[in-house]
């Protein structure tokens, strides 16, 4: 057997450890080819709002990319880690560390084609369906037809293998920091308690509030002048937030010792102390996500709601901002709860071990229900809070900017998304403990 046929083999043959990366990855292609197929849209660039629109697209699929960037490395970091006993059991049996990084670099590449490919071709089947409920929806007949994306297929293979090329490579170096010891360990060594600096907690609230007081108070252009700035900082201080304050409160009430040691709350808090830390960057990258999803979506609503009063445009423009602004709500939230999947996903196997543990020390069924309830209720809404809040902020300062009340459309709005995130943790965690009482109990 030939070093690349033993790299096809291990991808089929460890298909679930390979599938939450594969899938992942897939799906910030697809979100960014679509952007990309309804930048380059005909329909998009007749007018001048139009034109507006499709900037307006591209400048959202950079914004995509970035994140992209940042998602497929985090998926690709927890994906490496889960492999790390695998890893060191083909070092044990002779193979060096330079072809253990050509398997790794081989395998990214794999993953990373074929993800493109999967993107690409749910991007168009999904692309093709928005369209069509465009048209009929809104009136639109012959105006959103489908067409063949040359453009949008060469942006989005040229960026994304240029991303996984990169990151591959980088990502070879995986195996420099880690003896063979570590590697047979895997992820059986213990993991050190998660700690935070109040200096860096104090540095999160002062952002986050001068940021939120700023937007606030700034009207007409002065919202311009501080949009960036203020952004900047949200964005720091949102990552404190979780990666810093998070832990820190939570340590706070593991010091209330009657709240703490009562019923299941020991291992509550327990275990949100090491899912915050090891979740900071995901729960910071739904959060930026939700909150661009409310922004957008409040600001094309309120748009709308100004042409319709104004009679300023035509109704074939009001109706392409709308379709605009239902594809941008979709694909984001779409997004976000992918990537709650993807971590829920990966964590599975440590979580039923832990359970497995506790349940023969006595954990019976409706604590074990109440724990993963409140762990899932944690991954789920404390991002979308912070980004409801984030979202309130941001509209009433584009409120500010356009002299115009959105206080009804932004309230449409984000109960509309706080009520799609319920039914799909009810959705969630149904699933989620029908699967873990099968394995546990």
């Amino acid at each position: 057997m030939t070093f690349n046929q033993l790299v096809c083999k291990n991808i089929f043959r460890n298909k679930r450890t390979y599938s939450a990366y594969f899938f992942s990855s897939s799906f910030s292609i697809m979100v960014f080819f679509m952007y990309a197929l309804f930048a380059y849209h005909p329909a998009f660039s007749v007018d001048i709002i139009g034109g507006y629109v499709s900037l307006g697209l591209h400048f959202a699929e950079f914004i995509i990319y970035l994140f992209s960037i940042f998602f497929v490395l985090y998926s690709m970091g927890t994906f490496l880690k889960s492999r790390r006993k695998e890893f060191g059991i083909l070092v044990i049996n002779g193979m060096s560390h330079n072809q253990l990084r050509y398997l790794i670099f081989l395998e990214n590449m794999i993953i990373g084609f074929f993800s493109i490919i999967f993107g690409v071709v749910g991007g168009l089947l999904i692309a093709k369906l928005l369209l069509l409920v465009g048209e009929n929806t809104l009136g639109m007949k012959g105006q959103l037809s489908f067409y063949f994306p040359t453009k949008a297929l060469i942006l989005t293979f040229t960026a994304f293998l240029m991303l996984f090329f990169i990151i591959s490579l980088f990502t070879t170096n995986f195996v420099k920091d880690h003896n063979l010891i570590e590697l047979l360990k895997g992820d059986s060594k213990p993991k050190p308690e998660p700690k935070s600096s109040i200096t860096l907690c104090i540095i999160s609230l002062l952002l986050l509030g001068v940021s939120y007081v700023t937007a606030l108070i700034s009207k007409e252009v002065l919202v311009i002048v501080v949009m960036v700035p203020v952004t900047i900082a949200v964005i720091i201080g949102t990552y404190l937030f979780f990666s810093q304050l998070n832990v820190f409160v939570l340590h706070q009430l593991r010091k209330i010792e009657k709240f703490y040691k009562n019923n299941i709350n020991l291992i509550v808090i327990s275990n949100l102390i090491y899912k915050m830390r090891d979740n900071a960057r995901l729960f910071f990258i739904i959060t930026i996500v939700l909150t661009v999803t409310f922004c957008s979506i409040g600001t094309l609503v309120g748009i709308c709601s100004m042409i319709a009063q104004t009679d300023k445009i035509n109704e074939n423009g009001i109706n392409i901002v709308l379709f605009i602004g239902f594809f941008i709500g979709a694909v984001f939230f779409i997004s976000a709860g992918s990537f709650v999947y993807f971590r829920i996903y990966s964590d599975l196997e440590d979580e039923i071990k832990q359970y497995q543990y506790l349940t023969k020390l006595g954990l019976t069924s409706e604590e074990l229900s109440r724990i993963v309830t409140f762990q899932l209720a944690a991954i789920f809404f404390v991002p979308i809070i912070v980004a409801t809040i984030h979202g309130i902020v941001a509209l009433t300062a584009l409120q500010h900017l356009f002299n115009f009340n959105l206080a009804r459309e932004s309230i449409l709005v984000l109960s509309s998304f706080i009520i799609i995130q319920v039914i799909y943790f009810t959705i969630m965690r149904y699933r989620h403990l029908i699967t873990i009482k099968q394995r546990v109990e």
